[in-house]
């Protein structure tokens, strides 16, 4: 207790109440912030947990940084950024390395895997990494320079606004300053994902068996098209925010895969269901759309 709690009469008790009621107001504060990025960056209505659900899951999992003191608010609230790599402008020009910088000390924790073929953040709703589309991620630059700008006096205010236009730019940056090693997502230590419903563990899993899996399955009098396989294929892998592999590289890796599983190969003697010769896969078909009918 201090000499001024002491003088204005607290007791020991009382003081631990209203210190408790100062962190629980810290931490909600900070929740609201945290939660309005992630709500940026999660596909759309991913979550039906009423607030304060949201709140106590976050307090379990999330990263509860306190504050750093500094009167400059992009040393407060991107200090490692700052501190590696410089002050968001040089006069007047945008420090892109920066604001790379900043999507991944964000509360979500942004990084990029070229192994795994795209962004990813962490989601403490899911406790895993999350796909997330450039999209979803200039979206995040421009709210950061909104928000910069809110905290700001012109001219520079206007300076963050204008800057907005770069955001794109700001994201493929951050494909060089994020990446990370390619046994992120591998091996005993390696993180969990999550994607479309589903947990990945950390084990290397090649994308064209996770489509596989996902989206073919066995029909004796059925005929796989190789072209309308690689339009689902190249969907799957935009809705991962994944590279998708060229056709004639998918063919073979898909080639791979359904030999290994089904004991089926590629053939070029096929027609489809217009009667028209294909390449493709008998036996196989490709499951309903996932929000098809």
């Amino acid at each position: 207790m201090s000499y001024k709690e002491f003088e204005h009469g607290f007791t020991g008790q009382q003081i631990a109440h209203l210190q408790a009621q100062q962190e629980e107001s810290r931490l909600r504060e900070l929740f609201s912030n945290d939660e309005a990025v992630f709500q940026i960056l999660r596909p759309a209505m991913s979550t039906q947990l009423a607030r304060n659900e949201l709140f106590q899951l976050w307090r379990e999992r999330g990263n509860h940084r306190t504050k750093n003191e500094s009167s400059d608010w992009w040393s407060s609230t991107f200090p490692d950024s700052v501190r590696i790599y410089g002050p968001v402008l040089a006069g007047k020009t945008p420090n892109v390395d920066m604001l790379a910088s900043c999507i991944g000390e964000s509360p979500a924790g942004v990084i990029y895997s070229v192994s795994a073929g795209g962004f990813f953040f962490r989601d403490y709703l899911c406790n895993a990494y999350r796909p997330v589309s450039e999209s979803r991620l200039a979206a995040l630059v421009r709210r950061i320079l909104l928000d910069a700008a809110s905290k700001h006096y012109r001219p520079l205010s206007d300076v963050f606004l204008e800057i907005r236009a770069l955001a794109e730019v700001v994201v493929a940056r951050a494909k060089v300053l994020l990446e990370v090693d390619g046994d992120f997502f591998k091996g005993d230590k390696g993180r969990r994902r999550y994607s479309a419903g589903q947990y990945i563990e950390s084990v290397e899993t090649p994308l064209c068996r996770v489509f596989m899996e996902e989206q073919v399955a066995p029909s004796p009098s059925a005929v796989l098209v190789l072209s309308d396989a690689y339009v689902r294929y190249y969907q799957f892998c935009k809705e991962r925010s994944a590279t998708a592999h060229n056709k004639s590289a998918f063919r073979q890796k898909l080639n791979q895969e359904t030999q290994s599983c089904y004991g089926v190969g590629v053939r070029n003697d096929l027609r489809s269901s217009n009667g028209k010769m294909c390449q493709g896969w008998k036996g196989l078909h490709l499951v309903d759309h996932p929000g098809k009918n």
